[in-house]
């Protein structure tokens, strides 16, 4: 018969791993939790409830670490029906701090898969690479990207090109920030962006790559509904709101970006929240590469760009 439950993989604050069992109907339902090592877990789910089974128990949750968990999980109930999951999940833990962040105090995670478009390639390990370091406050996310990059190219014409500031993934240097508030983007049985995900894309903003403020476009929002309704800010606003300063640097450059509660909306800053999280960071050595390009990710599976694909995205879990 067909399986009216659902089951999730949950990381808590503490480096525990759950899963939550999902009763869909109006009925009891029962039956046992299989996973790939071979344990079983029997549940018994009232109607229309959840239930939450230990997976590992909290030892480590240190931060500028990226875990990783993956599974074959495999539910069936008492009626016969089965569920089949795999679950790949990467997830890393996020400082608390007051007021502005100090980067040295706050250990770096870093951009370890590459993605390559079809023709393109990397130029041996001096190409690129980059880490990141990210914390919240109870008003603001704080993201810090560094990267060295043997070769920045400007592209001074574009900035005279109608609506260069929306299109900013044509830039070297872009770097775009995903967000899936509802931390739902894993085990979906949706394909791509859902009503509650983010695309924030950044990129220099002078057509000589100097250190100065940088360019803001939100590419993708959640859905009005979820974000304050009418009071929802707009693109424009948001493009003004989120701070963004670009920073060149001896090796290559850094962008640091603040975030305001108000431009994450549904997600909330506070002590144990969830989202998914990405990065993306281009890498362009010539101007007449008109293709994905290549670039550096945090995506979970290697060599998979991070654009439409939620279920790919790490989660983040604020501590």
């Amino acid at each position: 018969g067909e399986v009216n439950a659902d089951v999730k993989v949950v990381p808590g604050r503490d480096g525990s791993l759950r899963a939550e069992l999902v009763n869909l109907t109006g009925k009891a339902q029962s039956g046992a939790l299989k996973t790939g090592q071979g344990e079983s877990l029997p549940f018994a789910i009232p109607p229309n409830q959840s239930l939450s089974l230990s997976l590992k128990s909290g030892k480590t949750a240190a931060f500028g670490t990226m875990y990783k968990f993956s599974d074959d999980l495999s539910l069936s109930l008492k009626n016969g029906a089965r569920l089949d999951k795999r679950w790949l999940m990467d997830y890393f833990f996020v400082p608390r701090i007051s007021g502005n962040p100090d980067w040295n105090r706050i250990p770096a995670i870093p951009l370890s898969n590459r993605f390559c478009a079809k023709g393109v390639s990397f130029r041996g390990e001096g190409d690129l690479k980059g880490v990141f370091r990210a914390a919240w406050s109870e008003n603001a996310f704080h993201l810090r990207v560094e990267v060295e990059d043997d070769k920045l190219q400007s592209d001074p014409q574009r900035f005279q090109l109608a609506g260069f500031d929306r299109d900013l993934y044509y830039f070297d240097g872009c770097l775009e920030v995903y967000f899936d508030c509802g931390a739902n983007g894993i085990g979906s049985r949706i394909s791509g962006y859902d009503d509650d995900d983010y695309r924030y894309d950044f990129a220099p903003g002078n057509p000589r790559m100097e250190s100065g403020p940088g360019l803001v476009h939100r590419r993708v929002a959640a859905h009005m509904q979820l974000a304050g309704g009418l009071d929802m800010p707009t693109a424009e606003e948001a493009s003004k709101k989120v701070r963004c300063q670009f920073i060149r640097t001896k090796n290559g450059y850094c962008y640091e970006i603040e975030f305001p509660q108000r431009y994450l909306e549904p997600f909330q800053l506070k002590s144990g929240s969830q989202a998914g999280f990405c990065l993306f960071l281009h890498d362009k050595d010539s101007l007449a590469d008109k293709t994905g390009g290549k670039g550096l990710t945090i995506t979970s599976e290697r060599g998979k760009p991070a654009d439409r694909s939620p279920h790919l995205w790490p989660r983040m879990i604020l501590k």
